[in-house]
């Protein structure tokens, strides 16, 4: 699809600043409305099994905790964060609707560890694709007769 745009934007990783924004975002929107909707509709919904349960939040997801979490995912996108919140909010479910410090640690050391599993594969896919490229200009590197590979005459 890429090579049907004739013009790219490049998006840099978020910065610490940034990162606090779109945690507090993605937290609001899959953590404390899913744990404020306990309204009558809401109810009858979650009574007929079309709505959700709402999360009970422990007094210790503070914060402070969620500043820790900016600071832990630095690296991460955009969307990677807002997957490290659906990750919570899953595994709040999954823990009967409730999400305490201790559980949002190990989410986030969890999504740690895939963000640089799938670093280190991003690097390891580079190298292999790029063995013929000069990493300086990455243009083709030229043979001793002065062609790029692939490149005819």
């Amino acid at each position: 699809m890429l090579d049907r745009i004739d013009e790219t934007l490049y998006f840099g990783l978020p910065a610490v600043d940034a990162r606090r924004c779109l945690i507090h975002l993605y937290y609001d929107g899959y953590v404390t409305r899913v744990a404020r909707s306990r309204s009558r509709l809401a109810a009858v919904l979650r009574s007929v099994g079309r709505g959700s349960v709402a999360l009970d939040v422990a007094s210790n997801v503070t914060d402070t905790l969620l500043e820790e979490v900016a600071v832990r995912t630095e690296g991460f996108s955009g969307r990677e964060i807002e997957k490290l919140f659906v990750a919570v909010q899953s595994v709040a479910y999954g823990r009967g609707g409730q999400l305490d410090a201790a559980t949002l640690r190990a989410v986030v050391a969890t999504k740690r560890e895939e963000h640089g599993r799938k670093q280190l594969m991003n690097e390891t896919d580079v190298n292999i694709r790029s063995a013929s490229v000069d990493r300086a200009t990455h243009s083709p590197q030229a043979d001793s007769t002065g062609r790029s590979p692939g490149r005819r005459r």
